[in-house]
C-alpha cells in the first residue's frame, strides 16, 4: 500500500460541511488522515495473526458443547 492510498483515502473521509475542501480545515484532515491509517494498521494486525484468531475460535466452540 502506498501512502498515496491512504492519503486520497483519508481525504475522502472527511465530512463535506462547507463547500471548498480549504474551508474544511487541516486539523479535520489530519484526524481523518490518523483515522484512516490506524483503520489500516489493525486490518494488517489481524491478518497476521489470523491463524491464531481462527484457532482461538475453534478451541472455544468445543469447550461450549
Amino acid at each position: 500500500m502506498s501512502i498515496m492510498s491512504v492519503w486520497s483515502g483519508a481525504a475522502s473521509q472527511v465530512p463535506n460541511r462547507h463547500v471548498g475542501p480549504a474551508s474544511r480545515g487541516i486539523f479535520a484532515f489530519i484526524m481523518s488522515a490518523l483515522h484512516a491509517s490506524r483503520r489500516h494498521q489493525a486490518g494488517r494486525v489481524l491478518r497476521h495473526y489470523e491463524h491464531l484468531l481462527t484457532n482461538e475460535l475453534k478451541h472455544n466452540a468445543g469447550e461450549r458443547e
